[in-house]
């Protein structure tokens, strides 16, 4: 009886563990999901599109969080350019990847933190 009591505590001990790190990690997906979306409001502002720049959020998706923006498609447009009618492109403006890579590197640090914490 006393091995299945060991295994018991072992068992609730890891499950506790477990919990503990799920609750850090998804604080810091949380985060450099609320960072990520200041900086793009920041960014877009400072070009000088004020409607655009408020049009970034947050949505939740299970533990995962996505940075959209309500403008849908006019974000692939400004990011990549786009054909003319009467022919030639848009130039590109590029602010979202430079974003999406500072909060990736972001994230990868908190994380390390969090793994080193425990």
């Amino acid at each position: 009886m006393v091995e299945i009591d060991i295994a018991v505590a072992i068992d609730k001990a890891l499950s506790d563990y477990s919990e503990e790190v799920q609750e850090k990690l998804d604080k810091c997906v949380e985060e450099a999901a609320k960072y990520g979306a200041e900086r793009l409001k920041t960014v877009s502002a400072s070009k000088g599109w004020k409607n655009y720049s408020k049009s970034w959020g947050i949505k939740k998706d299970g533990s995962s969080r996505i940075i959209k923006s309500s403008k849908g498609q006019l974000t692939h447009l400004l990011e990549f350019g786009h054909a003319l009618r009467q022919g030639g492109r848009t130039r590109a403006f590029t602010h979202i990847k430079p974003v999406e890579d500072e909060v990736n590197k972001k994230l990868e640090n908190d994380v390390k933190k969090v793994i080193e914490q425990i």
